[in-house]
């Protein structure tokens, strides 16, 4: 996974654009869907679990330390991971990720 720690996060102080904000909020949550359609397509090709596990969980923590990185709510993404998660009938995998909402 790429380390995102080298780059500076917008502080606080620093105004963002209302349209920026909106576009990063669609990009990461976008990303999260594809991440999940990805592992039901793995899932419907008989790829086992663990062989689908390691690089399909590594985006979502990509995609919350962005969230945290651009300043905003890491925990608003992981609900949308879950309820992604179980509306595609992966209902073990989305109680584990529930838990650390």
């Amino acid at each position: 996974m790429r380390d995102f720690s080298c780059s500076s996060p917008v502080s606080a102080s620093e105004e963002i654009d209302k349209a920026i904000i909106d576009s990063r909020e669609k990009f990461l949550t976008r990303a999260l869907s594809v991440t999940v359609s990805s592992m039901t397509t793995h899932t419907d090709n008989d790829v086992s679990e663990a062989e689908m596990d390691a690089p399909m969980k590594g985006w979502p923590a990509a995609i919350y330390k962005l969230a945290e990185q651009f300043g905003m709510d890491a925990d608003s993404f992981k609900r949308h991971f879950v309820r992604e998660l179980y509306s595609v009938g992966l209902d073990e995998l989305a109680k584990e990720v529930r838990l650390s909402v």
